[in-house]
């Protein structure tokens, strides 16, 4: 009468030993969007779209979240704004970041990586191997996600953090050099008066931007002169200049316009 019971115990038993990926399923990573642009590296808060499922660091707890493959140590939360530390991966900085960015709640470092996962993973803890309790895990270094399927880490998609963009504006005059870090960007400049047949240029400190590659801009919107164009003049190591001109014959229309510049980055193979 009692070998039905001890039955079931020790199919209990076999999978408690055997199967622990059964038992302990991967928890996806909480994702939402950015509400409002992040102006520029100095910001200290984020508005997004949801704040369900995100918290706060703790004294015991840190607590992150991931933009444009810029990492965040999130502070406080108050609705939908959240107060954070800016730029915390090493080669990563802050920089600024466009509406509509994906943003992702990461509970633990564990699920960021500056390397590509490989070789066997398991998502039961106490993990031998490499835990994956969440998924996916992000490389911030190229935005390629990784996924523990089978007991082996597998890519996947680039989860949207795969071509690092920014967004800033520029302040004080249309000489002031931004920091816009990524492959494409926009770029508000300041209003100050451009007279008609001068020019303005000013430096885009990039870390996207290597030797040899090719940079190119257009203005999408803003411009009131009805002949501004704009140009990029130099390529560097980590930076390039962009050169605003108001082509309009002396006397003519003043470029007074908050004129937002698209660039791209077009990498060297």
């Amino acid at each position: 009468m009692n070998r039905l019971p001890k039955l079931l115990r020790g199919l209990l038993l076999l999978v408690l030993l055997g199967f622990p990926t059964l038992l302990h399923a991967q928890t996806a990573l909480t994702a939402t969007t950015t509400s409002a642009a992040v102006a520029n590296a100095a910001a200290t808060t984020v508005a997004i779209t949801s704040a369900t499922g995100f918290t706060a660091s703790t004294n015991v707890n840190e607590r992150w979240m991931v933009v444009d493959r810029e990492v965040m140590k999130i502070i406080a939360i108050n609705g939908t704004t959240l107060t954070v530390q800016r730029g915390r991966a090493p080669g990563l900085p802050a920089t600024g970041h466009r509406s509509g960015a994906i943003v992702y709640f990461v509970p633990n470092d564990q699920q960021m990586s500056r390397d590509d996962k490989a070789g066997l993973c398991s998502v039961a803890p106490p993990d031998p191997l490499q835990n994956a309790a969440f998924h996916p895990v992000l490389n911030v270094q190229n935005g390629k996600a990784f996924y523990c399927y089978n007991g082996v880490w597998t890519a996947g998609p680039y989860m949207g953090l795969g071509q690092r963009s920014c967004a800033v504006t520029q302040i004080t005059s249309r000489a002031t050099g931004v920091t816009c870090q990524g492959l494409t960007g926009a770029i508000t400049t300041d209003t100050t008066s451009l007279a008609a047949e001068a020019a303005a240029a000013f430096v885009v400190t990039d870390a996207s931007v290597a030797i040899g590659d090719t940079v190119v801009a257009s203005i999408r919107s803003g411009s009131n002169s009805g002949n501004t164009d704009v140009t990029v003049s130099t390529v560097t190591a980590g930076s390039f200049t962009l050169r605003v001109s108001d082509n309009n014959v002396a006397a003519g229309t003043a470029e007074t316009g908050a004129i937002i510049i698209n660039f791209a980055v077009i990498k060297v193979q």
